[in-house]
């Protein structure tokens, strides 16, 4: 298991998902198994595509919002929150928990700042 994906269970162990999206392709850092089951490579990949056509819609907003860099994107959904870290308009990191109150919201924030500084 990779070092990002220890910070983040340590955030909160109902970790559900981790996954770099590129420009083309995307990477399984870890999924759980009833994640994995419940989704096909072909839903994987209509998710990826959707994810990045938001992105790169958001980075045009970014530009429009004069209260620094855009850090994420926030998905709420019934039963799960996720997270999308830009690190550039075609590259980010996706990470998604089971939604319980209360969540350390920031904290995961924390991890994906350190984690994806590269400067």
């Amino acid at each position: 298991m990779s070092t990002i994906v220890e910070h983040f269970e340590d955030v909160d162990a109902d970790l559900r998902t981790v996954v770099a999206l590129h420009g083309t392709t995307w990477e399984i850092e870890y999924m759980c198994d009833d994640v994995r089951a419940a989704y096909s490579d072909a839903d994987l990949d209509a998710a990826y595509r959707s994810l990045m056509a938001n992105q790169a819609s958001s980075d045009d907003f970014d530009q429009l919002i004069e209260f620094g860099e855009l850090e994420a994107q926030v998905y709420v959904f019934e039963e799960i929150l996720a997270f999308q870290f830009h690190t550039s308009r075609y590259e980010s990191l996706y990470v998604s928990y089971d939604r319980e109150e209360p969540f350390p919201f920031f904290d995961v924030v924390d991890v994906a700042a350190a984690a994806l500084d590269t400067d």
